[in-house]
């Protein structure tokens, strides 16, 4: 299980994103500064990188319910020869205006998490 504490700059907790499940199909619990699970995020069915998965890689931001999909980590497919010969990857999130700013920097934490794992 891996784990990312998202601090603000007084060193106060503002969230922590913990990770479940299997390298098939990686999830995400975003929780808030009590520890209290606030947002899922289901990563796709495999997260293996390069050229031989041609597609974007979206890690789906759920409701506490995993009813509702309210935004996005994606990881986009830069193409062949970057994918092959190159390091570099291209991430995106999309979440809600109007999470807090806690949420919202916990969200960034969970893509700093994923960027990690994808890089491994």
């Amino acid at each position: 299980t891996n784990k990312f504490i998202v601090y603000d700059s007084d060193g106060s907790v503002y969230g922590y994103v913990k990770q479940k499940g299997s390298f098939l199909r990686p999830k995400f619990y975003i929780l808030d500064e009590n520890h209290e699970i606030i947002l899922n995020i289901e990563g796709p069915l495999c997260i293996l990188d390069g050229p031989c998965f041609p597609r974007n890689q979206n890690f789906r931001l759920l409701t506490l319910d995993e009813r509702i999909e309210i935004g996005k980590i994606q990881k986009e497919y830069s193409g062949f020869v970057k994918e092959m010969f190159t390091a570099a990857d291209k991430f995106g999130i999309e979440f809600p205006v109007d999470l807090s700013v806690k949420i919202k920097a916990t969200l960034i934490g969970a893509l700093f998490l994923i960027v990690s794992l994808n890089n491994t």
